[in-house]
């Protein structure tokens, strides 16, 4: 078994108009997230394959929000960067701010890579979200999904 506790950053990019008449809008945020994994190591030459799957649970934290050019909402300008907050309901949203979307985040990991040496590793990570982000407007449910995807390499030396 593999505990962990990260501190992980996250983020997209939208080119093209989208987000308050932007044309190129970037985010960028923050989770603490917990994942465990069940490992199998079986020996491969000189050192061991390492493959492994289970779950994480991600809480958001915050981040930043930036984009080429002033953002426009409707007749207000808000300028072209801020803060990125994470609440469960979009009414209770701050001027300026860009609301990713719930805060907390679930799903399954995968993972694999290799130990050489026992000390040396390579892995690579994938986080499939199951949890939707989607927030509600005073309490009503939004339509569409919002789910976390991510992929991500780690180097590892053990003491």
């Amino acid at each position: 078994m593999q505990p962990a506790a990260l501190y992980s950053s996250k983020g997209f990019r939208q080119k093209g108009e989208g987000f308050g008449y932007s044309d190129d809008f970037k985010v960028t945020v923050s989770y603490i997230e917990v994942p465990v994994n069940l490992l199998y190591n079986p020996k491969l030459g000189t050192g061991n394959l390492i493959l492994g799957a289970g779950g994480y649970l991600g809480y958001g934290t915050g981040g930043k929000w930036k984009s080429a050019s002033g953002v426009l909402i409707g007749d207000i300008q808000i300028g072209d960067n801020g803060e990125v907050i994470f609440k469960n309901d979009a009414e209770k949203g701050e001027f300026g701010s860009y609301l990713y979307g719930k805060p907390l985040d679930y799903g399954v990991s995968f993972l694999a890579g290799y130990e050489l040496f026992n000390k040396y590793s390579i892995q690579f990570n994938s986080e499939i979200g199951l949890a939707n982000l989607q927030t509600t407007y005073s309490g009503i449910k939004r339509k569409g999904k919002m789910k976390n995807t991510s992929f991500s390499i780690s180097l590892g030396y053990k003491f």
